[in-house]
């Protein structure tokens, strides 16, 4: 397997092909760092489980690490389902029970088991910890380096897709893309991409309260249906589906 590339600072330069992919993910609502995480991270796992399932290097990283982060792991279950192959992840687990095996073993009383559950992402830009959870840290190159794009790209299309209120950034993706911010330009722009669709949320479900009231009670649901459902999947981060992308409903 090769080694996860580190993406570069904020203003060193960023891929030509992954503007197309900024480009392709803001063309539907919601997070496009959600889209692009939940999609890299299942395909990390589904490539991990059918050809680097025995590779040194990996089994390296998964001993320093301790393995994968909880939602990592349950997911790699998931890709093994779907493609109805539990070689993979037979082995890969066999081996994460060695090393739980190995770090319990050497645990004192008082003590924590080392190690466990592994980091649930790097916790600054740039930086891929080796406690890390794998998966994670290949979700953190794409996200940072989306985060990079929106703020240097001078394409249009990427430019004014988060002026839309049904596009925006979550709140934890919010959090990763201020740490690339060069400036109170750049601070204000992300400041309001995930502000206007926080109003249009606000709206729709005061909408809803409303409308349980005896008086409206009467009065047909419109736009607000499915904000109660939608409204904390974007505000924490939208959840992931079975095929690795996000429900499109923001």
């Amino acid at each position: 397997m090769s080694t996860p590339v580190r993406y570069p600072a904020p203003g060193t330069g960023v891929s030509y092909l992954l503007e197309f992919d900024l480009a392709e993910d803001l063309a539907f609502r919601g997070c496009a760092l959600c889209r692009a995480a939940h999609r890299t991270g299942w395909r990390y796992l589904s490539r991990l489980l059918t050809e680097d399932v025995n590779n040194f290097r990996l089994r390296e990283v998964l001993r320093k690490s301790g393995g994968f982060c909880r939602e990592h792991l349950l997911l790699a279950v998931e890709v093994a389902a779907r493609e109805s192959d539990p070689l993979g992840i037979a082995i890969i687990t066999g081996f994460l029970l060695e090393v739980a095996a190995t770090n319990v073993g050497r645990t004192r009383r008082g003590q924590s088991i080392r190690r466990w559950p592994p980091r649930r992402r790097p916790p600054r830009l740039g930086v891929v910890l080796p406690e890390a959870c794998p998966a994670c840290a290949a979700e953190a190159v794409i996200v940072e380096g989306y985060a990079s794009l929106l703020l240097t790209s001078s394409r249009d299309d990427i430019r004014h897709a988060l002026s839309a209120d049904d596009r925006g950034l979550c709140l934890p993706h919010l959090a990763v893309a201020l740490r690339a911010a060069q400036g109170d330009r750049d601070v204000s722009r992300l400041v309001e991409a995930w502000a206007r669709p926080a109003r249009r949320f606000r709206r729709l479900l005061d909408e809803i309260i409303r409308k349980q009231s005896f008086q409206y009670r009467h009065e047909a649901a419109g736009e607000e249906a499915e904000a109660w459902r939608l409204a904390p999947e974007w505000l924490v981060g939208a959840a992931r589906s079975r095929t690795g992308t996000i429900e499109t409903g923001l």
